[in-house]
């Protein structure tokens, strides 16, 4: 059975033409690498937002973060404040923002939980004020 040679349509590209500029553009047919596994720290201050200059202490997270990972808010709950910080290395993380946590006024109790892995993983808790 013989097949006739198909009319190109106006206004369509070949998938052919497709590949071979994407191709040439540099593009792979390699899936994507995936990304590291999120890593995080979480700052918890009890006592809630009365306790510290928040808005004071988020910014110089934010500063302090921004080569190793990123701020992600806040969660205001009674009795207690939480930062959350997240990127490729948690302990880059806490080294990265120890010194900003450790030139504010936290109160007793304040600590971080560091996860080193994705979400699930083992969580660990470092006292940062007695």
């Amino acid at each position: 059975m013989q097949t006739e040679p198909q009319q190109p349509v106006a206004g369509v590209i070949p998938v052919a033409a497709i590949v071979t500029v994407l191709l040439a553009a540099g593009c792979s047919a390699e899936p994507a690498p995936t990304a590291a596994p999120e890593q995080a720290v979480r700052i918890h201050l009890p006592d809630g937002p009365a306790a510290v200059d928040l808005l004071l202490l988020e910014e110089a997270l934010i500063e302090a973060v921004r080569e190793v990972g990123e701020s992600d808010g806040n969660a205001i709950g009674p009795g207690e404040v939480v930062l959350y910080l997240y990127g490729p290395d948690a302990d880059a993380i806490l080294a990265a923002v120890r010194p900003a946590l450790d030139g504010a006024s936290l109160p007793v109790g304040s600590h971080a939980v560091v996860r080193r892995g994705p979400p699930g993983s083992a969580e660990e808790s470092t006292i940062l004020v007695d």
